[in-house]
């Protein structure tokens, strides 16, 4: 028997890996056979120099009992949390397709009724979590998960992954948050930076920012440093993504603008509201 590697020492026995899907800097994904289930699912597996941090320990545990809450079509599952010796691992719904920052990557842009398709189920999905309580923190198109045909188009199960940094309404933030700003700059709301005045309108910013990043091949906001950026997000006009895609309805360019206002008070209330307004 091949020995396993060393980031799956103390793997259950009811597990059988079969090939490793990623890699990122928290943990590796790899996808296995469940003898529990007599299914195929991923494990999470947080990496094994990092399981002695109390903070990042935290942040995978509430992953689990966050993401356990929401049970939608458009939101990866989370079955389990399997702790053997100093092994930790989620364990999770397998998807077989792409993230959507990988498509964009090899492909570009996507037709402007595609990328409305995607986060159309984003925001289903947003909407369910939110329903629960749950603000995700970090969208991004390298957290949404599909399967895309040949020609770009959206497929079929389009699903919400990596709730590590999402945050539950009501619920202190983890060890070592409160201090800091949490998320990928590119994608962040201006508030976000002040960890103690962010909400559900964060996430609909972060989605606004995928949706024009989806339709024009870039992003509204680019600048050399990430203090520029930030100041961009929080200062400058927002972008209409009809300048560089002109055939891009004009309601569906307005909810972009709308959903990406610096302001909170100026977006969409809800996930379900930017969904009719698409």
């Amino acid at each position: 028997m091949t020995a396993l590697p060393a980031s799956l020492d103390a793997l259950p026995a009811r597990f059988t890996p079969l090939r490793l899907l990623g890699r990122g800097g928290m943990a590796e994904v790899w996808l296995a056979d469940d003898a529990v289930t007599e299914s195929q699912v991923a494990l999470k597996v947080l990496l094994p120099h990092l399981r002695d941090d109390p903070v990042l320990v935290e942040r995978f545990v509430r992953e689990a009992a966050v993401a356990r809450r929401i049970v939608h079509p458009h939101v990866i599952q989370i079955y389990d949390l399997a702790r053997e010796g100093d092994l930790l691992a989620l364990v999770m719904e397998y998807h077989p397709g792409e993230d959507v920052k990988h498509t964009l990557r090899a492909r570009g842009a996507l037709p402007w009724a595609s990328a409305v398709r995607v986060i159309d189920a984003v925001l289903a999905g947003l909407g369910a979590a939110h329903d629960q309580g749950v603000m995700h923190r970090d969208m991004k198109p390298h957290n949404v998960l599909w399967c895309p045909d040949a020609a770009g188009e959206a497929q079929w199960r389009v699903k919400i992954a990596d709730f590590g940094l999402a945050r539950v309404e009501g619920v202190a933030s983890g060890a070592g948050e409160l201090s800091q700003a949490v998320g990928t700059i590119e994608y962040m709301a201006p508030e976000q930076l002040d960890a103690y005045l962010i909400d559900h309108r964060a996430d609909l910013y972060a989605v606004s920012v995928m949706l024009y990043e989806l339709i024009a091949g870039q992003l509204p906001f680019q600048a050399p440093t990430p203090m520029a950026l930030a100041q961009l997000h929080a200062e400058a006009p927002r972008p209409d993504v009809r300048a560089l895609v002109p055939d891009v309805p004009e309601h569906v360019a307005l909810a972009i603008m709308r959903g990406m206002q610096a302001s909170a008070e100026e977006r969409f209330a809800t996930a379900h509201a930017m969904r009719a307004a698409l």
